[in-house]
């Protein structure tokens, strides 16, 4: 059983939930915005960092290179080796800095770990004189950051910068390195650590006198992204704690707004689904009364409204069902008035028969009668429209066309058949409606076929054996057009063995398919061609079929009335 939560509590719930939803988004969106703000600080400083120490490492380089070639134009190494050190320790960014002759002789070096060693020379070189360190301590340039500045002499490398010379002194026995060609800044890392590597070619005038190569720690990036690191950690934790007491605040104010409107909409709400129920159980006369100034208002208005036009629409209902039960009578007097379907066979014609009312009662109809000497009368007629007052129109015409054949004694003259059926059809319609008709005598003595027409469509005669239609011509005024008609013209037609003559009404022609276009005589004529080599039933559902597949579904706008009679040899 599905568990039931009123509007009251929905409304309570849901307020909740959507605050909790807008703080929590809120308060990520915030934290997110203000990572990205630090994040985008701190690159910006650290880029401005780098940029500060790049300016002050080239400074220093500039100021070495011009102190070093002082010294090595002299050829004063000593000087040289004692002035870098002092240098090293007044710039607390250094962490190394060498100094290299043109032939990749070690001319001075400073090492932040060791600010007070001096250089020793034997077969190697080395450091002296530093509490770092008992006894001396080996200088290896195969590690870092040696690595990134120094080279094999016999390598590409090695060679001095374009446009310089080097001065006539050869190498030093035993030493076997000389600084790289390369000049300019860049940042080097090792164990995660970076530092910013400077390297400069010492010239004086056009003589390449050697290499400066220095290295710049940056350790105090380090230490200000870690203080950036612990800002951000900190501020994100305050704001985390703003937005829990705000969102404590705002659930308490929701919730006690939320269980007021709801309450307030509940309440009304409640008593139209009290007045449904009661409604509901037949108090028809029952109204609601709510006076809220609001949607609830308009909504207990609607259930008024409706309640008064569900009394309405009972009580037409009723009457509709007293029409319907008419009209299925009625409908019921009026397929009798047809005769039934299925082949009616005769001397020498067999008939077979179609009727489809547009509505529960229709305009359309068709009989026929034995006249004696064995000749077969069929009538069609069509009343203009449909429905219950043209179905009477056509009882009137089935009873007027049963009372000549009696007053004639079943030999009627046809002119004065639809003479006589015309002031029949004009009493009954009273002017208001009429009826087109088509009354046919069959012969077999004669095999020939009489016919009048009041305003009809002309029925097709199609001969096999010619394979031709010839259509049934013949012309008079409409059934109760007018009064006392002067007289219609008789017709008459030879018919030969196998003859199939196709009486119908308008209906099947004109009605239309989906897009617009009507049925038509041409393809009306190329499905009786195209069915005619079928039996009389085949051929008759062969038609039909083709007609509606044309009309795709689309309702029928008229009665549909089909008489097929196929002529055979007299028996």
């Amino acid at each position: 059983m599905a568990i039931r939560i009123s509007i009251a509590w929905r409304i309570i719930l849901g307020t909740i939930f959507i605050i909790v939803l807008l703080l929590g988004g809120f308060g990520y969106l915030s934290s997110q915005r203000l990572e990205v703000i630090f994040q985008k600080t701190g690159a910006e400083q650290r880029e401005a960092y780098i940029k500060n120490i790049q300016r002050a490492g080239k400074a220093q380089l500039f100021s070495l290179q011009r102190l070093s070639a002082v010294f090595l134009k002299a050829q004063q190494m000593q000087e040289l080796m004692d002035a870098i050190p002092p240098i090293g320790r007044e710039d607390a960014q250094l962490d190394i800095v060498t100094v290299f002759n043109a032939s990749g002789y070690l001319a001075s070096y400073y090492d932040l770990r060791y600010p007070t060693a001096k250089i020793l020379r034997e077969d190697k070189a080395y450091l002296v004189g530093d509490p770092a360190f008992t006894g001396r301590l080996e200088i290896n340039f195969t590690e870092f950051p040696f690595t990134d500045v120094l080279t094999k002499l016999d390598s590409e490398d090695a060679k001095p910068p374009a446009g310089t010379k080097n001065p006539p002194e050869g190498l030093p026995e035993g030493l076997d390195v000389r600084a790289k060609r390369v000049d300019g800044v860049r940042v080097v890392a090792r164990n995660g650590e970076e530092r910013m590597l400077f390297v400069g070619a010492i010239v004086d005038e056009g003589v390449y006198l050697g290499t400066v190569a220095m290295m710049y720690n940056l350790r105090s990036l380090k230490d200000y992204e870690k203080s950036l690191a612990a800002a951000l950690k900190k501020n994100k934790e305050e704001t985390f704690k703003a937005i829990a007491m705000l969102g404590g605040i705002l659930l308490l104010l929701g919730g006690l707004i939320s269980v007021i409107l709801g309450l307030g909409i509940t309440r009304p709400i409640k008593s139209l689904v009290r007045s449904v129920a009661t409604f509901a159980h037949g108090d028809l006369a029952h109204r609601v009364k709510i006076k809220t100034h609001d949607e609830i208002e308009v909504l207990g208005d609607g259930f008024n409204f409706m309640a008064e036009n569900l009394v309405i629409l009972l009580q037409e209902s009723e009457k509709k069902a007293v029409m319907a039960k008419e009209l299925e009578v009625a409908k019921t007097i009026q397929d009798s008035l047809v005769p039934a379907s299925g082949l009616h066979e005769f001397s020498n014609i067999t008939l077979a028969g179609h009727f489809l009312s547009a509505s529960e009662t229709g305009g359309d109809w068709w009989s026929y009668y034995n006249i004696g000497g064995g000749r077969l009368m069929v009538v069609i007629g069509d009343v203009t429209g449909h429905g219950v007052p043209a179905a009477m129109i056509t009882a009137a015409a089935k009873s007027a066309c049963d009372t000549i054949l009696a007053i004639q004694d079943l030999i009627p003259d046809l002119d004065q058949f639809a003479r006589i059926l015309n002031n029949a059809i004009a009493a009954s319609g009273k002017g208001q409606f009429f009826m087109t008709c088509f009354v046919s005598i069959i012969d077999p003595a004669k095999q020939s076929m009489k016919f009048v027409n009041a305003g009809h469509n002309f029925p097709y005669l199609y001969r096999p054996s010619e394979d031709k239609f010839i259509q049934l011509m013949a012309r008079g005024p409409r059934l109760g057009e007018k009064n006392d008609v002067a007289g219609y013209e008789i017709k008459e037609q030879d018919l030969q063995p196998d003859d199939l003559i196709i009486w119908y009404t308008d209906g099947i022609i004109e009605d239309m398919n989906p897009d617009g276009a009507e049925y038509g005589d041409k393809r009306f004529r190329k499905s009786i061609k195209e069915a005619n080599a079928l039996d009389l039933a085949g051929t008759l559902q062969k038609i039909i079929a083709d007609a509606e597949s044309f009309y795709a579904g689309v309702p029928h706008a008229d009665d549909h009335t089909m008489i097929l009679g196929r002529i055979s040899k007299v028996k």
